[in-house]
């Protein structure tokens, strides 16, 4: 599995860090591809994923972000334009590879765009969350219990790197190294 972070910062920046981990059952692989990312057909999108690295590539190489139309605010372009051509692009690209199951899709996914954190549930929900930062993943609940614990930390990575680490510590599916980018 994985764990992968976000945090909006004070000034707005967004943060997403993860581990290098794709994992089966016992096996353990590290990743030369990295679990965040920005979008190459629109960089103001930075990424992070758990789940299904084939849902990674597209997210990352293939799927062009539609134009926010004047005047639409970011949660309804979001909510509305953004998730429909997300899911279009996966369900075009995603034939046969088994990462659609009971129109689900094998993962979860946390967006930062426009100084705004947004994670992304299996089901195409659009999340906002009340705190600045989320983790998903099987090592999330280590995550959150140390980004609550040092959000008096105004260093930002080091908060992330923290966390990553505590993950890596007590969830044997998550591994370094660890990738932390901003936007």
């Amino acid at each position: 599995m994985t764990c992968t972070i976000g945090v909006l910062d004070n000034d707005g920046t967004i943060w997403i860090g993860s581990d290098s981990a794709a994992t089966a059952d016992v096996l353990v692989e590290i990743r030369n591809d990295k679990k965040v990312f920005y979008n190459v057909n629109n960089n103001d999108f930075l990424i992070g994923i758990a789940g299904s690295f084939k849902l990674g590539n597209i997210l990352q190489y293939i799927f062009e972000p539609p134009k926010v139309p004047k005047g639409m605010d970011i949660d309804t372009y979001m909510n509305k334009l953004f998730i429909i051509e997300l899911k279009k692009c996966f369900n075009d690209y995603t034939e046969n590879f088994g990462v659609i199951k009971d129109g689900l899709f094998f993962g979860d996914w946390i967006v930062g765009y426009k100084n705004n954190l947004y994670h992304i549930c299996n089901d195409l929900h659009v999340g906002t969350l009340k705190k600045n930062y989320i983790a998903i993943g099987s090592g999330a609940m280590v995550a959150l219990g140390s980004l609550y614990s040092t959000e008096h930390v105004e260093n930002v990575q080091q908060r992330i790197e923290i966390a990553l680490n505590a993950s890596g510590e007590f969830i044997n599916t998550v591994y370094p190294p660890y990738y932390i980018l901003k936007l």
